[in-house]
């Protein structure tokens, strides 16, 4: 292992190696980039110099000792925890890891003669590293915000006024609309950072409940249109834009939220942020320009209000529907243009989501049967998210699908020419055939959570071990397992969420 003083350190567009401070968190993830502003953000923490591991070194010990202190069995006090596991002898388990030492297991030490043993250090009351990564994260949006400050929706494009909108009217209009509609500009891609990266704790509490506040918007909307009042739509825009701001910032954290849970919001609302997570990432994805992920994040946002005009009792019914009952739920893509009439400022593609997202680039779809030659090039996009949304998310007549049986789905879909494949190969890039935040069990007999992927490997997503499948112990500080580097480590199989509902939302990343 080699001490590297923050003065031998450069700056680069991607660490080769990760980086650690000396009490053993990363600092820097294989892949991240280190910029100038960096280093004084480090000094100003009291972090001097990094460590960095060279091919053979004992990574775990190197942890272990930064993480532990041998202390004599005779001070040994009720606040000390155990970092090692305790045997007899004759191999009897007497302590486990993480256990706080009380006067019983005390006494059996010494009466088996230890004289030391490993314990947990005391943690600072102010992490350094945690300090630094909420700083260089804060780095990094302030670039990104620099970088979209010019990200708008034209005048030319917009609805500003509110006006109801007849299908006719659509169908006219999308003529000249399905011709100039692809990606255009510079791409959003260009900016979203495919690499893992370490984050502070409060990043992740900040992005949760950025999400769930997004819901919360939502609902309100769906509120005022449900009372017949006009909304304004610009609250919308704004939404889209700071999640786009999020996808840039860390596209892995921000699908790895479409698992947390939202209380207090209807399913609408829910799955119509969900919708826009995934269509914003598959635009990006198929190099959409930033102003037009933009209009198409808002179109996802609303494709949905159509639903509205559903009775309850149809939309929570918990059997199959009826025939009547269908072109009751049907009818919504067309209810959904009426609607229109109540919102202001809002992209003209919005019309065109609302009317078209049930299609199918066969023309087995609804309202019209429209194949993907007449079909605005949003739509096939929102179609895909709408889907994954819809299977992943609990409904009253079934329980959410794995996100993996999910994303087989739509392949199999793809495959018989109900959805775009393009559109389906930019979702594997952009989220793996194990989608991120998914539960997975690796031949290592470890549990891990999908933290991110490579476009080219959609079946060999990058994994951070979290569990132990047979003692369910959490691994000291793993190492993320790149599975497109490693064939001798294959995925078993996707793991149910309930099968370990104590691993938390952010847990892994």
């Amino acid at each position: 292992m080699r001490r590297l003083p923050l003065e031998h350190i450069t700056a680069v567009d991607a660490v080769e190696k990760p980086l650690y401070f000396e009490n053993g968190e990363r600092v820097f993830n294989v892949g991240e980039r280190i910029v100038h502003d960096h280093f004084p953000a480090l000094r100003k923490v009291g972090i001097t110099e990094l460590w960095e591991f060279e091919r053979g070194d004992d990574i775990a010990a190197f942890i272990r000792s930064a993480s532990s202190e041998t202390v004599r069995v005779d001070d040994l006090t009720a606040s000390h925890k155990f970092y090692l596991p305790v045997y007899t002898p004759d191999g009897q388990l007497l302590v486990t890891e993480g256990t706080f030492c009380n006067p019983k297991i005390k006494t059996r030490l010494v009466q088996l003669g230890l004289a030391e043993v490993a314990v947990e250090k005391e943690k600072p009351t102010v992490n350094p590293v945690e300090i630094f990564l909420r700083e260089k994260n804060r780095l990094s949006r302030e670039v990104n915000r620099r970088a979209l400050a010019r990200m708008a929706i034209t005048q030319a494009k917009m609805l500003l006024a509110p006006k109801a909108v007849s299908p006719g009217e659509v169908e006219k209009s999308l003529e000249s609309e399905v011709k100039d509609a692809g990606p255009a500009g510079a791409a959003l891609d260009r900016l979203v950072d495919s690499n893992t990266r370490s984050r502070s704790r409060a990043d992740k509490e900040d992005s949760i409940r950025k999400y769930r506040n997004a819901a919360g918007v939502i609902e309100k909307l769906l509120e005022n249109l449900r009372q017949g009042t006009v909304a304004d739509g610009t609250e919308i825009v704004n939404l889209a834009r700071e999640e786009i701001y999020q996808l840039v910032d860390d596209k892995d954290l921000l699908l790895n939220l479409l698992n947390v849970d939202v209380d207090g919001v209807s399913s609408l609302a829910h799955l119509a942020v969900k919708r826009a997570v995934v269509a914003a990432n598959v635009a990006s994805a198929l190099q959409y320009g930033d102003d037009q992920v933009l209009e198409l994040t808002v179109s996802a946002l609303l494709a949905d209000v159509g639903m509205l005009t559903v009775p309850a009792d149809i939309l929570n019914k918990k059997g199959p529907l009826d025939d009547e009952e269908r072109r009751c739920v049907q009818a919504h893509a067309v209810a959904g243009l009426g609607l229109l009439k109540n919102v202001t400022n809002v992209p003209r593609a919005v019309m065109y989501t609302i009317f078209q997202h049930h299609e199918r680039i066969d023309g087995s779809g609804y309202p019209k049967g429209t194949a993907k030659e007449k079909q605005h090039p949003f739509a096939p996009v929102v179609a895909v998210a709408d889907t994954y949304a819809a299977m992943t998310t609990d409904r009253p007549w079934r329980k959410a699908l794995l996100p993996y049986t999910a994303m087989e789905t739509i392949i199999r879909e793809a495959s018989v020419r109900h959805f775009d494949s393009d559109v389906v190969r930019g979702m594997l890039r952009y989220t793996s055939l194990f989608p991120i935040g998914s539960l997975v069990e690796l031949s290592t007999g470890a549990i891990g959570k999908v933290v991110g992927c490579k476009k080219t490997h959609y079946a060999r997503p990058l994994v951070q071990p979290i569990l132990d499948v047979k003692t369910h112990k959490v691994p000291r500080n793993p190492t993320i397992v790149d599975l497109s580097r490693d064939p001798t480590i294959r995925i078993l199989r996707p793991v149910p969420h309930e099968e370990y509902a104590n691993v938390g939302i952010s847990e892994g990343f």
